[in-house]
Formats: C-alpha cells, sequence, structure tokens
C-alpha cells in the first residue's frame, strides 16, 4: 500500500505543481539573449520563415524546454489517469493506510515537496519576439505549441565584490511596462514607461537614495535600447560597466552637493546611471535634487533645438531656490554654448558670457557679488583678445592678452592708485618669463627671470635676479638655480650703494 501512496504523491506533484507554476507564473528566471541579424528577435521568431535561426548566434539555449515538458506532461497524465482508476477500487483501504501512517506520509511529502521545488527552479522558459514597425510584443511558448503575450517580470542580476544589482522588467501584453533597479534589494531606479513609438519610448522615471531621497527624476522620449526585451548578453558589459562603479555611498545617509566640480556627487564619470539617461533621452526634462528636496539643477532637452544633440538648456539653483546659472550645456561635460549666466546665492549676477561649442567667445564680465565689475575680455573665434580686470572701486587692476583662449603674451598689474605694479609675459594662464616688479612710488623693487609651474602659486625665480630698494639703490643680487633655490654668487648692498657682504650657494645651502 505504501507503494500506491508513494506513487499516487509523485504523480500529483510532477503534474499539477509544475503545470501550475508554468501555466501561471508572471516570474521569470534570468535568461540570456542576443540580436539574430540586427533584429531583437530573442532565440526564434514568430516570423522565423523570415529569419534564419542558428543557435550559435544564441548565448545560451532553451527553445527546446517546452517540447520537452509538453512530453512529459502527456506521459504523466496519462500515468495518472490509469493509477487514479486503479485505486478507485481501493478507497478505504487507502484512508485507512493514511491514517495509520501519518509520519511516514509526511516526511515523503516534504521530500518530494523540496524535490520538485528544486526542478522547477530549473525550468527554463523561451520567448518569441515579434518586432514589426508599430509592434514589439514578446511572447512566451506555452504547451502545445501556443503563444502567450508576456505579462509578468523579466529579471536581470549583476553581482560584484560589494553590491547585487538587480534589474526587473514588467510587461504587460507583452510590452514593458516599468523597470526597476535595485542595489542590494533597495529601489534605486523606477522608471514607468507610457507609450512605445516605433525605436523610441515615452516614460518617467525617479532615482532614490537611502530609500526616501529623491536624486533625480524626469520625463521625456528615449531612445530604445536593445535590452529592454531581454536582450540581455548584448546588454551585459553596458549594464557592467554602468553599475559596477556605481558609488557605495548610494547607500549612505550622505549629502551629496558640497562642491559640484569634484567628487561630492554619487555620480561623477562618464560610466555612471545618471549619464545612463543621458544617453537615451531625446526629448524631455530632466531634475536632480539636493537632499533637502530642493531642485539642484535641470535640463530641458528639446529635439528642435539645433545644438540638441550636443548642448541643451540647463540651469542649475542653490538650495535657497535662486539660480545658479542658466544656459546651454553638453549633458556630460561642464562646457557651454551660447549666453550663459551665473548668479550669486543673493540673486546678483556673478558672470555673463559667450560660448561658442565650448569655447568662451566675444565679451565675457565678471562681477563682484556688490554687482561691481571685476573683469571683462573680448575673444574672436580663435580665442585672441584682450582683458582687463579692475579694484571694486572701479580702478584697473590688471590687463593683458589672450592667444588660444588662455593669457599669453605681456601683462600689466596696477595699484589702486593707478601706479605700475608689476609687468611679466604670460605662456598660458601661468607667468612665464622676464618680470619686473614695482614699488608704489614708481621705483622698481625687482626684476630677473621666473617660472609659475602651478596656477595661483608664487612664481619660482631662475637665473639672475636683482632686488632694490625703495630709493632706487641695489640691495640684492645672484643666482637661482631650475629648483627656484640660491645656487652661487649672492653681493649685499647697503641704501648707499656700498657693498656690505659676499655669501655662496650650493641649492640654497650658505657654503
Amino acid at each position: 500500500m505504501l507503494i500506491y501512496v508513494l506513487v499516487l504523491f509523485i504523480v500529483f506533484t510532477f503534474i499539477l505543481v509544475p503545470a501550475y507554476l508554468v501555466f501561471s507564473s508572471e516570474i521569470y528566471g534570468d535568461f540570456y539573449f542576443k540580436n539574430i541579424e540586427g533584429r531583437k528577435v530573442l532565440l526564434n521568431s514568430k516570423e522565423k520563415s523570415n529569419v534564419k535561426i542558428n543557435y550559435d548566434y544564441v548565448y545560451k539555449n532553451y527553445s527546446n524546454t517546452f517540447r520537452m515538458l509538453k512530453n512529459y506532461f502527456i506521459f504523466l497524465f496519462i500515468l495518472f489517469l490509469v493509477i487514479l482508476i486503479y485505486n478507485s477500487f481501493s478507497y478505504y483501504e487507502i484512508i485507512n493506510f493514511i491514517m495509520e501512517n501519518q509520519e511516514n506520509i509526511t516526511l515523503i511529502f516534504i521530500v518530494l515537496t523540496i524535490g520538485i521545488l528544486f526542478f522547477i527552479n530549473k525550468i527554463k522558459i523561451a520567448f518569441y519576439f515579434n518586432d514589426t514597425e508599430d509592434n514589439k510584443i514578446l511572447y512566451r511558448k506555452i504547451l502545445f505549441g501556443n503563444f502567450r503575450k508576456v505579462n509578468g517580470k523579466i529579471t536581470y542580476k549583476y553581482f560584484n565584490k560589494k553590491n547585487k544589482v538587480i534589474a526587473n522588467i514588467k510587461f504587460r501584453n507583452g510590452s514593458p511596462k516599468s523597470i526597476e533597479l535595485k542595489i542590494d534589494k533597495i529601489l534605486a531606479i523606477q522608471i514607468t514607461i507610457q507609450e512605445i513609438t516605433n525605436d523610441n519610448f515615452e516614460a518617467n522615471f525617479i532615482m532614490i537614495v537611502d530609500k526616501k531621497f529623491t536624486l533625480m527624476k524626469g520625463n521625456g522620449i528615449f531612445k530604445f535600447p536593445a535590452w529592454l526585451y531581454g536582450n540581455y548578453s548584448d546588454a551585459y558589459s553596458y549594464i557592467k560597466k554602468n553599475f559596477s562603479k556605481i558609488s557605495y555611498k548610494l547607500l549612505e545617509n550622505t549629502y551629496f552637493f558640497i562642491d559640484i566640480y569634484y567628487n561630492s556627487r554619487p555620480f561623477s564619470d562618464s560610466s555612471s546611471i545618471e549619464n545612463l539617461f543621458k544617453d537615451f533621452i531625446i526629448k524631455g526634462n530632466l531634475e536632480k535634487y539636493y537632499k533637502s528636496g530642493k531642485l539642484y539643477e535641470k535640463f530641458i532637452i528639446d529635439d528642435k533645438n539645433e545644438y540638441a544633440k550636443i548642448y541643451v538648456k540647463y540651469e542649475s539653483f542653490y538650495e535657497n531656490g535662486k539660480v545658479q546659472f542658466k544656459g546651454n550645456r553638453n549633458m556630460k561635460e561642464f562646457e557651454f554654448h551660447g549666453i550663459c549666466e551665473h548668479y550669486y546665492e543673493n540673486g546678483n549676477i556673478k558672470e555673463k558670457a559667450n560660448h561658442s561649442y565650448g569655447h568662451p567667445f566675444g565679451l565675457y564680465e565678471s562681477f563682484y557679488e556688490n554687482g561691481k565689475l571685476e573683469e571683462k575680455r573680448n575673444l574672436n573665434t580663435n580665442g585672441k583678445g584682450n582683458f582687463e580686470s579692475f579694484y571694486e572701486n572701479g580702478k584697473l587692476k590688471e590687463r593683458g592678452n589672450y592667444r588660444y583662449y588662455k593669457k599669453n603674451g605681456s601683462y600689466e598689474k596696477f595699484y589702486q592708485n593707478g601706479k605700475l605694479e608689476e609687468s611679466g609675459e604670460y605662456e598660458d594662464n601661468y607667468i612665464r618669463g622676464n618680470i619686473e616688479r614695482f614699488y608704489e612710488n614708481g621705483n622698481i623693487k625687482e626684476k630677473g627671470n621666473v617660472y609659475q609651474e602651478y596656477l595661483d602659486s608664487e612664481p619660482k625665480k631662475i637665473g639672475n635676479f636683482e632686488y632694490f630698494y625703495e630709493n632706487g639703490k641695489l640691495r640684492e643680487r645672484g643666482n637661482y638655480n631650475y629648483s627656484g633655490k640660491k645656487d652661487g654668487l649672492f653681493e649685499y648692498y647697503s641704501q648707499n650703494g656700498k657693498l656690505i657682504k659676499k655669501e655662496n650657494y650650493k641649492d640654497g645651502e650658505l657654503i
């Protein structure tokens, strides 16, 4: 009798449970697909007469799964009917036996349940994709050669040393309706698709940090990514590139916008998720937010704009809501085109400039916070022109020239009383070459050769250098090596011109 019960449990479990899971399941495991002859074909196609199918194109082949399952179910179904008919004549004996052997039967049921769950987990599902001009529908093949439009979710997974990244794509009637990207089971991005047209789709999205902080959101028309219908093998390297370099700070309660020019943002390099949207959007809006929920920056993409392929309308804001910057900006790089304006937090203009494809062009003006002019320059399309800077009282501070969009050639700096303070040479924004500095009374203070290694650093002295008293008399002279250290004979004089002493140096050390 135990044999009869065992057979009954096996037949029941291996027929009804697999059938229920296969026909009603809306959760599909990890799948690997590939384009065939430039089409978004997954394993096979409903129009297979028009497409030559070669399994060499397929990264992982599950196309025979349902053919095997069909034969398997037919066999078990017949076996199930035979056993039911046979045991119908011994109904009361079976019931009594079950009551007398409950513990053994329970153990058998548990073992069979674990076994069938393991077996079902190994079942793979074959997808068929119909890709006509206005009909992008994903099908799954069910029993007896029939097809059903996918209603459910396909899951992609990527693991690195720190995180597990999961992408869930939900389908309704064969069309993708939403995408969820999770990092360590925490929702990071939610995309809702409204409409699919040809090779584009209209959608809105939101990026979330720390479960509640909205980092970025937007809506618009996006280019159709190949992996949206489950084309995982084509997208794998791209997904890996975009996911593996995400800062682990994504999961921390961190303030990201201390300084937008450096590494304070969670997504700052070209392989970030942020750029995933910037790559695919055709028309629409992208918005980023402070942790407080205040708007931080906004991109407005208009496909009618002649520069839209590179530059889009851009605005950034202070946390108090005041405009920080507005103009046309490259989607990825911090470069501009056209008239751009930069503002102080009090609302006053800070900079106003014209750009041509990332280069300053025409009139540039910068201002102090009180509104007074700080600097102006005027450059032609080759980056050649002149500049002037001013003190807050309006007096001239410095003037010079530009070549190739950088300070080059002679310059002059002035005291606030209008007297010359310094004259020298710029080389690509660096002070290099002969230099002369003066006292406010007009007498020379020092002269020689200098070399500036870093912007805003004091140029080091190289070669012969002379220092003077305010009355114009020589105070000191000597030689500096290429490290900017005293090297050789130095002579020191009194204010009346008499030699006081001589010293010899070697690489900055007195000998």
